[in-house]
């Protein structure tokens, strides 16, 4: 055989197994689209077909809620020696008899009182953004002209100017614990004010609402529980309502299942966004409409499974930061301390800083300098399993010491204050000099 007759025989050959390939490959592409399960429907099927064929922006969210929206989603509480998970409402019908005094409270404002309101003041967590939106869509039905809407952290001398909260407005203030200090300046200050809370009292006044227990020392429902029953006494709690509810003051409602990666979720992609946008959708009432939505959400399986995923990575993270903090000796306790915070992981940081060094530790302490609040933001924090020191004591000392304008606040086992930089103290009189 010549030369080129051979050369002839292998092109030949060469392009029988190119074309048996072609025809295999469109063979197993068609086996793929006919191996797609039967009960998937044409958008998730769709959508699965523009990842292989890279054509498309998926959407990743429908596809979640695609797979997850007929799953029961069910947590199982372990029983523990002191009934810890013990749920506080057995039942949707006791949990919503439980509202009558947020609802006798609603009886001494008139829809000309809360139509006069155009000022919507919250504090900036699950709680205080959806009792915001909550109170946004009731003014708005009732007609009210929102002028002004504003997020605050909670302030032991704070003064609405800070906001350019204008004097002589008419304003709702939901999940803020305010000094007496604070309380008696804005009732000076504002025309007409309402606070809806559930944090202890500093101070009475018959525009004034906690759910606050004075003789369990808790709070009975959360913020936005009660701004809900506040603006709709008549209506039953929305199902995702409870959800916030139940983690908020730890209900441990029995229809509500991982609260917790509930909330986790909505933190994320929501109340704990710092992104440019976020400014202007507070402004707007744009988030509000968001979270409203949610609200109407008669299955939350979707935000659980995002949760889910949101705390397989924050979980990762904080015992990567944990493991850095070093002993330290403050004001006469020993301490895991870290220079370090941040709004979604200081508090498990800190926490997983008191497991690490479990028995070695009285506390763990966190700490920051923020340019914002022209000072070092620090967090005190035990494990929450119950502790021999009570940081809200011990907090609020070291507050008085340092006398910073923003103050703190907190409880038995954690507490957030600020401390000054000036020409007289600074971080480290706080960290290296006994104070107390």
């Amino acid at each position: 055989m010549s030369f080129l007759n051979k050369i002839n025989m292998k092109k030949k050959r060469k392009s029988s197994r190119s074309k048996s390939k072609s025809s295999s490959s469109k063979q197993s592409r068609k086996r793929v689209r006919k191996n797609f399960p039967s009960n998937v429907n044409n958008e998730l099927s769709n959508n699965i077909i523009n990842v292989i064929n890279n054509s498309e922006k998926t959407d990743f969210n429908a596809i979640i809620r695609d797979c997850v929206k007929n799953k029961e989603l069910k947590q199982i509480y372990k029983k523990s020696a002191n009934n810890k998970f013990a749920p506080k409402y057995s039942t949707r019908e006791e949990y919503d008899n439980s509202f009558s005094s947020i609802e006798q409270f609603s009886k001494k404002f008139s829809k000309s009182d809360l139509k006069q309101i155009d000022t919507i003041a919250f504090n900036e967590n699950n709680d205080g953004f959806f009792a915001g939106a909550i109170a946004y869509h009731a003014l708005k039905e009732l007609g009210a002209e929102i002028k002004h809407i504003v997020k605050i952290k909670p302030n032991e001398a704070y003064k609405p100017e800070r906001d350019s909260l204008e004097r002589g407005s008419c304003v709702i203030f939901m999940d803020i614990s305010f000094s007496e200090f604070s309380l008696k300046y804005m009732l000076d200050y504002f025309k007409y004010m309402i606070v809806i809370d559930d944090h202890e009292p500093t101070m009475k006044h018959e525009n004034f609402y906690s759910s606050w227990v004075t003789s369990k020392g808790k709070n009975d429902h959360s913020a936005c529980a009660c701004t809900w029953k506040f603006f709709y006494p008549r209506e039953q709690v929305p199902f995702v309502l409870t959800y916030i509810d139940s983690s908020d003051t730890k209900l441990f409602l029995p229809w509500v299942s991982y609260a917790s990666k509930f909330t986790e979720a909505v933190g994320f992609r929501h109340t704990r966004s710092r992104n440019s946008d976020m400014k202007e959708k507070i402004a707007s009432g744009k988030l509000f409409e968001d979270l409203w939505e949610i609200m109407m959400q008669s299955n939350v399986n979707d935000l659980i499974t995002f949760g889910h995923y949101y705390f397989e990575v924050t979980e990762m993270l904080k015992d990567q930061i944990a493991i850095n903090a070093q002993i330290r000796d403050f004001q006469g306790y020993k301490v895991g301390i870290l220079n370090y915070r941040s709004p979604a992981l200081t508090k498990k940081v800190g926490r997983q800083i008191c497991t690490n060094l479990k028995g070695r530790i009285d506390f763990a302490v966190l700490w920051a300098w923020e340019y914002t609040m022209n000072g070092y933001g620090i967090t005190l924090i035990n494990d929450h399993k119950g502790s021999n020191v009570n940081l809200k004591i011990l907090g609020d000392k070291l507050k008085e010491i340092g006398k910073h304008p923003k103050g703190g606040n907190g409880r038995p086992d954690e507490y957030n204050f600020y401390w000054p930089r000036n020409n007289k103290v600074d971080i480290w009189d706080l960290l290296e000099k006994q104070l107390i």
